[in-house]
């Protein structure tokens, strides 16, 4: 039975008690042995007193010492058969190897074979950090270490809080892998657990076998069971199968294909569920994704995906973002980027979670999508040269499809100085549409020409600053863009994927208000921003920005249903960061509308984390009519070993907890528990009933040898902003 992998190499204390949280995790700096060197290594033999017996053997007694190559023997007396190449060793003995150390009554070693015994022996294993008691060690070869009757367990010597116990075990340093037979596993000095026989990583080569199951109760599945079986198919390539029980619904099936080489990383996912007791019917799920290098400068990303029903990923997944999903994408793209050069192929289409979603609603598929883009930046005082290119094919059933041709040189004079920089642009910008379905009277091939010209200026002003006894530099960068471009009708052009873009600090230097190419914005307009920083030696402890946009004419140009623009200013947007402590930070930002003195949205993010998981997060999203929310995260140690996890992420118009967590975590240095209860919205039903997921999980880790319960750090990675679980 395979279990969780062991821990991570470490080295020991030259002095003092050998404890697993003083170690050191350096790397070892002495080089491995091989056991042609070991065989041609010489013998050398040290003691108080020493006299020979016969030809060739020869008692030593008084801190009798045997060296050779990385093995050393020591014991009170030392008999040493120079014929055959053994050494029996008596009171006292203590027997060291690279990795392996054992102190016992006596002891037997045959040098050049690397076999050997020990009796009533003591050993432990430095590399894991494992250590034990035998009534006998037998070591079989310079890999493998058989004991019978032994325990084992990673704790420090003295507080073993789990310990195993096996008539047999046998550790294959060469293979990374550790059996034991009638092994019994005890916690707390109660035994819990019990294998006739159990294998397991002594290092971090991956090895095929059962992993421990997972145990997980669910208000929407009942208690859900999961027992997965690990296959290391080669080392570039393994699968994970799990048959996952859950007593509302029956039998999942899960499967997990992965792969790592030089040139290409992914893995293909296989959910399938024969039928749901719940939902009356089969539900399934696949997914494909993978990233891969052609050739210099040539890659590939594909991304696969299909949901069997809209409901799916709000049963079975384990996130508010995944079960909040309405499409599930299917995408391959080919890219190519040089110095001067980039090239994106795209075939893309979305699938559907809610079938009856109507066809006017779902995204068009981009069969394909084709974007080359050509730069060539100018010397001082040239000109540089830019040319955007766009082709796309749009497909959609019951709707209008067609083709559409983007094209956009452009031209621009950058004057750049350490005080300041102007930089004026011309782009002209092409699109042509060839329209398969066009309705009576609608132009099958409608064009679109314009010019579109800016100019981004900017100061750049610095002054020595001081903060109490801290001399810092105070920044000050007025920031002014102007952007034109002439009204041209565009309600003969279709809309394929364009949309009015969300307004924010970087969209005042932006060229189109609109994403994509089926509308340009006309535009007559002035941009003024603001910015200040305080540079702490080069760092920058804290930045500030306010900016609004003036509009010299109204904006004639909308999507369809969209309104067109008659406000003469924008909102005026600030943002903020700051690092003034070394534990603290913050960021936020606000929008505020001068017509109707009032902020139309903002957020505010506050964390102190004064050391690796002392995390607190405070946030606050708003959003004028659709969201008003609080979110408080934390992960805290509170006494020694143990920590407090919680998360409340709250709707305050709605009075509804969207996802909460709440646990606890004891953390030692061999052994781990962590208990945590999760409740998160999963949706709302026809009835307009809010649904969610309640659940209890826990997990039992016991290092170097198996984890127990539900795996919960990619969880806490998630839902607690700088969590960071150990590797």
């Amino acid at each position: 039975m395979e279990m969780a992998s062991a821990a991570s190499l470490l080295e020991p204390l030259p002095e003092g008690p050998w404890r697993l949280c003083d170690m050191h995790a350096a790397p070892k700096t002495r080089a491995p042995i091989s056991a042609a060197q070991r065989k041609e290594a010489p013998t050398y033999l040290s003691a108080d007193y020493g006299f020979a017996v016969k030809d060739k053997l020869a008692v030593f007694s008084g801190n009798a010492l045997v060296r050779r190559a990385d093995e050393r023997l020591a014991a009170d007396t030392v008999i040493y058969d120079e014929a055959k190449g053994t050494a029996q060793a008596h009171g006292d003995v203590h027997y060291r190897s690279d990795n392996l150390e054992v102190d016992g009554d006596a002891g037997y070693m045959e040098l050049e074979a690397d076999k050997g015994q020990f009796d009533n022996a003591q050993y432990r294993l430095e590399e894991q950090h494992a250590h034990g008691k035998a009534p006998t060690v037998i070591k079989e070869n310079a890999q493998v270490t058989r004991m019978k009757g032994a325990t084992y367990t990673t704790c420090s010597p003295g507080s073993e809080s789990w310990l195993m116990r096996s008539s047999t075990l046998r550790l294959d340093e060469g293979k990374g892998v550790g059996e034991v037979y009638n092994a019994t596993v005890r916690f707390m000095g109660v035994p819990f657990f019990y294998m006739p026989y159990m294998s397991f990583p002594i290092d971090n080569q991956r090895k095929s076998g059962f992993l421990i199951p997972r145990f997980l109760p669910s208000t929407s599945s009942g208690m859900d069971i999961r027992i997965p079986y690990y296959l290391n198919l080669a080392p570039d390539y393994d699968a994970t199968i799990t048959a996952r029980y859950m007593t509302l619904r029956g039998v999942l099936m899960d499967g997990e294909f992965r792969y790592l080489n030089r040139a290409s990383q992914g893995g293909v996912t296989l959910g399938y569920l024969p039928n749901d007791a719940l939902y009356g019917k089969e539900r399934a799920a696949f997914s494909y994704k993978h990233n891969g290098r052609l050739a210099e400068g040539w890659s590939t990303d594909l991304n696969l995906n299909y949901v069997s029903d809209k409901d799916y990923f709000r049963n079975f997944g384990n996130s508010l973002s995944v079960a909040a999903a309405v499409f599930a994408e299917r995408r391959f793209d080919v890219a190519y980027q040089s110095e001067n050069l980039t090239f994106l192929g795209r075939m893309q289409g979305m699938q559907p979670l809610d079938r009856t979603l109507p066809s006017a609603a779902r995204p068009y598929r981009v069969l394909p999508r084709l974007q080359l883009t050509a730069s060539w930046p100018g010397q001082e005082r040239a000109p540089s040269y830019r040319f955007q290119s766009e082709l796309v094919r749009f497909e959609q059933d019951d709707r209008l499809n067609g083709t559409r041709l983007d094209l956009q040189p452009e031209v621009s004079f950058p004057w750049q100085r350490d005080a300041g920089f102007v930089t004026p642009k011309l782009v002209l910008r092409h699109t042509r549409y060839l329209l398969d379905n066009a309705l009576p009277g609608m132009p099958e091939s409608p064009t679109r020409t314009l010019p579109i010209f800016n100019i981004d200026s900017g100061i750049f002003l610095e002054r020595d600053f001081a903060w109490g006894a801290r001399p810092l530099l105070q920044t000050l960068e007025p920031r002014l863009f102007y952007l034109y471009a002439p009204y041209r009708d565009q309600s003969a052009l279709p809309v394929f994927d364009s949309a009015a873009m969300d307004f924010n600090f970087a969209q005042l230097f932006r060229d189109n208000r609109f994403s994509n190419a089926d509308r340009v914005g006309d535009a007559n307009q002035v941009s003024m921003a603001l910015t200040t920083r305080l540079l702490d030696n080069g760092a920058e402890r804290i930045r500030a920005s306010i900016g609004q946009l003036y509009y010299l004419d109204d904006r004639k140009v909308a999507v369809p249903g969209g309104v067109v623009g008659t406000r003469h200013t924008s909102d005026i947007v600030g943002e903020v960061a700051a690092s003034v402590a070394q534990s603290w930070t913050a960021s936020g930002d606000m929008f505020w509308n001068p017509n109707v003195e009032r902020i139309e949205r903002g957020s505010v993010r506050i964390q102190y984390q004064p050391l690796r998981n002392h995390i607190l997060n405070l946030a606050y999203r708003y959003r004028r009519g659709q969201m008003d929310q609080m979110d408080v995260s934390f992960f805290w140690p509170l006494h020694r070993n143990w920590s407090v996890i919680g998360r409340w992420y709250y709707s305050i118009p709605d009075k509804r907890v969207l996802e909460s967590l709440a646990g606890l975590e004891y953390n030692s240095c061999c052994w781990a528990f962590t208990i945590l209860t999760r409740d998160y919205t999963t949706g709302v039903t026809a009835a307009g009933v809010n649904t969610s997921n309640r659940s209890l999980m826990f997990q039992l880790e016991l290092k170097g040898l198996m984890s127990v319960g539900q795996s919960i750090s990619t969880m806490l990675e998630r839902g607690i902003l700088g969590y960071q679980a150990a590797r």
